[in-house]
């Protein structure tokens, strides 16, 4: 359905091997649970735990699995409601969790279930909502019905659609953790790329820094 297989094969298989990597399926990414699992070595929805940190990471795009193969980007899954079965099996088995944070390929509140978004109202230990799909970065606060819990997106790899050096750079979001509390930042390598045959140079630099939690002073 796409080129998954060549992604993981050229860049994926560059992160170190001692690194745990989990690849997300997107709303391009059409394949069956069990082809998904043969090509990037997890499933299209996937859970961990690092310390007291609960990582829940459901599929927004399993609505249209296995379709004819049709090509030029016309294969393009419909937004699927999240699973809230998996997600509150995941919460219930880990109460030892602190911090949740919930990893999606698309998180669109406007076509979520009712049980999805009373969630976010009232679990009190999801600390954020991280999110690509849109290929630029931003940070998004949810207001104060939700919180004011953040949904911070990543991913310029493929190009927006306003073509700028500020929007085109490509980069990756961090998730620092401490005890004193939790930051995102977006975080843009050294580069070079090209738009319209111009050249242009990128020094690294980090921007969208978003404070999800502060534990200074409890």
């Amino acid at each position: 359905m796409s080129d998954t297989k060549l992604f993981v094969e050229k860049y994926v298989s560059q992160l170190p091997e001692d690194v745990p990597t989990l690849v997300l399926p997107g709303n391009h990414e059409l394949y069956t649970n069990k082809k998904w699992k043969e090509i990037t070595g997890n499933n299209r929805s996937e859970t961990f735990v690092l310390g007291n940190n609960l990582f829940i990471i459901p599929d927004s795009y399993a609505g249209a699995i296995d379709p004819p193969y049709q090509g030029g980007g016309i294969n393009d899954a419909p937004y699927k409601p999240v699973d809230m079965t998996f997600i509150n099996n995941a919460l219930n088995a880990h109460p030892e969790c602190d911090n949740v944070f919930l990893l999606s390929h698309q998180f669109d509140l406007n076509q979520e279930s009712t049980e999805f978004r009373n969630l976010l109202k009232t679990e009190t230990r999801i600390v954020a909502l991280f999110s690509g799909h849109t290929h630029g970065k931003s940070v998004n606060d949810l207001g104060s019905e939700y919180r004011n819990l953040k949904h911070l997106k990543t991913g310029n790899f493929a190009a927006p659609s306003t073509q700028t050096t500020e929007s085109f750079s490509w980069g990756y979001r961090d998730l620092y953790i401490t005890k004193n509390g939790i930051i995102s930042r977006y975080i843009t390598p050294n580069c070079e790329y090209r738009i319209n045959g111009t050249k242009y140079t990128v020094t690294q630099r980090i921007t969208d820094t978003a404070t999800l939690k502060n534990n200074i002073g409890n």
